[in-house]
C-alpha cells in the first residue's frame, strides 16, 4: 500500500507528549506497516531494523506498547488494519468492475451484423455480489465479553473484536466483567471522552490491554480517600489544640504554685 489517509488533528492529539525519536520512531512503524501490508514483528530488535533505529530500542519498546497490540501474528495496529481493509474492498470491485467491462466489451465484438438486430440475446449481466452483516452473537453465547462490546460507544476505533476477545480472557476480565463494563460506561460520562466529539475514545484493544478500568476504579474510590483524609486531619486538629489547652492549664497551675512559694519565702523573710 503506497498511499494512506494520514489525519493531523487525530495523530497530534494522540501523539502529543511523545518526544522527537518516539514520533519519528511511531511514524515509520506506520510507513513499514502499510507498505508490508502486515503487522510488524514481535521481536522490537527487527522492528528497529525496519524503521532503521537500531539504537533506539526502548522507544520502539514504548511505542509498540502503547499504539499496537501484541498476538501470536506480530504487533497489530487496529487504525492501520481498517485502512487496509478498506483499500483491499476497493481493489476488489475495481477488479470485479474490470471483469464486468471486459466481458461485455468481448461479448460486443463477437457480435455478427445480424445478431444485432431488435431480437439479438443481450448478455447476461453479472450479479452483483449483496453484502450482508452477520448478526453478533447472543449475550449467552459469549459470556460477558458482549455486554463489554455492546457497552462500547460506536467509534472508527471500535475494531478488532476477535483480537479484543482473546485480550478479554486472557486477562481474566470474566471473573470482574461487572467492574471493567461499569468503567466502560464511567469513562463513557468522563469529560475526556466527550471532548472533540468523541475524539479522545481510545481503541478497545489499547484499553484492554493497558488495563484502564483500574485507574477507572481508582478515580470512582477518590471521593471516599478524601473524605477519608479530611475526617483524619480535623481529628489531628483537635487533638492538637486538646493538647495546648492542657499545656496551658499546666502552665496556670505552676504559676499559682510559683507565686505561693514566693508568698511563703517573702513571709519568712518578713518574720526573721
Amino acid at each position: 500500500m503506497n498511499y494512506y489517509p494520514f489525519h493531523l488533528g487525530d495523530y497530534a492529539s494522540h501523539t502529543a507528549h511523545l518526544d522527537l525519536m518516539e514520533d519519528l520512531a511511531y511514524r515509520r512503524m506506520l510507513d513499514v506497516y502499510y507498505l508490508r501490508e502486515c503487522a510488524l514483528p514481535l521481536d522490537p530488535l527487527e522492528v528497529a531494523r525496519l524503521v532503521r533505529m537500531r539504537s533506539n530500542i526502548a522507544e520502539i519498546e514504548a511505542v509498540l506498547r502503547e499504539f499496537f497490540a501484541q498476538t501470536e501474528g506480530g504487533w497489530t495496529h487496529p487504525r492501520c488494519d481498517a485502512e487496509l481493509a478498506r483499500m483491499k474492498d476497493k481493489q476488489a470491485k475495481a477488479k470485479a468492475s474490470a471483469a464486468v467491462s471486459a466481458s461485455v466489451r468481448s461479448a460486443n465484438a463477437q457480435r455478427t451484423p445480424s445478431k444485432r438486430s431488435a431480437d439479438a440475446e443481450l448478455p447476461t449481466p453479472t450479479p452483483t455480489p449483496i453484502k450482508t452483516k452477520t448478526p453478533p452473537p447472543p449475550a449467552d453465547a459469549v459470556g460477558a465479553f458482549a455486554r463489554f462490546w455492546d457497552a462500547w460507544p460506536e467509534h472508527p476505533r471500535k475494531v478488532a473484536r476477535p483480537q479484543c476477545e482473546r485480550k478479554w480472557r486472557s486477562t481474566g476480565c470474566e471473573a470482574i466483567a461487572d467492574r471493567v463494563i461499569a468503567a466502560v460506561e464511567a469513562a463513557k460520562r468522563s469529560a475526556d471522552w466527550a471532548k472533540d466529539g468523541g475524539a479522545f475514545i481510545p481503541a478497545p484493544l489499547v484499553w484492554l490491554n493497558q488495563s484502564r478500568w483500574e485507574a477507572a476504579t481508582e478515580s470512582e474510590n477518590a471521593p471516599d480517600v478524601i473524605a477519608n483524609a479530611e475526617a483524619r486531619r480535623t481529628a489531628e486538629y483537635l487533638e492538637a489544640q486538646e493538647r495546648h489547652r492542657q499545656a496551658a492549664i499546666d502552665t496556670e497551675a505552676m504559676a499559682r504554685h510559683m507565686a505561693a512559694l514566693q508568698g511563703v519565702k517573702e513571709r519568712a523573710l518578713g518574720i526573721r
